[in-house]
């Protein structure tokens, strides 16, 4: 999943990605809410479990990359966190009788934070053995990865054959991973070079796709088809979806208590249907919703 990048509320910066024709961005962002949550419930077992200091403080450090609608993006005032993303650790957080307290972060810069500068990071982040080692990850839901183009494909960019492309990804994402391997294969075989360009911020890697920079990009499958569908005139998916894995809310190795915690708290939202309501919310497919949240799947 995240994070390849596709086009998220801050690329109305430089691009009308996110408005209708005819519309305004500000005006349509500033109509977006998050879920109503008022029907979760602290449970006082999840938070007598919790490690004291954070128990004591009742605040949640979270940290996210925001750039990413629908999963986790500024609305146009600059400062207020939205997106499924939100809403779910928002959710959680209520789950365990804390406060949110958010920051933003460049995607890369965010696991070396985690335990230091914060106590979770939630950005859609896929569950993968690199990371697996470096941190805690509690599963929330699953998505895949989608190739997107310029609208009629005028590279003639074809999935099935990646060599000879100049491809984008967003800087430290499973989707950069996947196109560097395939690189390698094409190296390999003595095929056209596959170019591989990451670039850290969402709004740039966008903005060469619209110019013509790049031949494609490789993007969550979510945050694809709603790109897609809010611009139909200058983007477009190709092929189906990819490396179909699940994401995980992310703390650090020495934090088992709170991984645990965030674990069950994640259950009992499945269980109770919050977590169906919040993708409902932002028009994601229910085929994201897991049936069970795991800590450090594979382990």
């Amino acid at each position: 999943m995240k994070k390849a990048t596709a086009l998220l509320a801050a690329l109305s910066l430089a691009l009308p990605l996110t408005a209708c024709s005819g519309s305004d961005p500000d005006a349509e962002q500033a109509d977006k809410q998050g879920t109503d949550l008022s029907a979760v419930t602290a449970d006082q077992a999840l938070t007598d479990s919790l490690p004291e200091n954070i128990k004591s403080a009742g605040v949640l450090k979270v940290v996210t990359s925001p750039d990413y609608e629908p999963a986790e993006f500024l609305s146009a005032d600059g400062k207020t966190f939205l997106g499924y993303d939100i809403d779910i650790i928002n959710a959680v957080a209520k789950k365990l009788n804390l406060k949110t307290e958010f920051s933003q972060a460049p995607f890369e810069s965010i696991i070396p934070a985690v335990g230091s500068k914060y106590d979770v990071a939630i950005s859609s982040f896929d569950v993968s053995p690199e990371r697996l080692a470096q941190v805690n990850m509690s599963t929330y839901m699953k998505s895949g990865s989608l190739f997107m183009v310029q609208k009629e494909n005028p590279k003639k960019f074809d999935p099935a054959n990646l060599c000879g492309m100049k491809m984008g990804a967003q800087s430290g994402s499973s989707q950069q991973q996947y196109l560097e391997n395939a690189a390698k294969t094409c190296a390999s075989e003595s095929k056209p070079a596959l170019e591989v360009l990451p670039e850290a911020d969402a709004q740039m890697l966008a903005t060469k796709l619209a110019g013509g920079q790049l031949d494609a990009i490789m993007v969550d499958n979510i945050a694809a088809g709603f790109t897609a569908s809010k611009n139909p005139n200058k983007f477009q998916t190709v092929g189906d979806v990819v490396e179909s894995s699940e994401a995980g809310i992310i703390t650090a190795k020495d934090q088992q208590q709170l991984a645990e915690a965030i674990t069950k708290a994640t259950q009992a939202l499945i269980d109770d249907g919050t977590m169906a309501n919040i993708f409902k919310h932002w028009n994601v497919d229910q085929s994201s919703v897991i049936k069970q949240a795991v800590l450090n799947p594979g382990q």
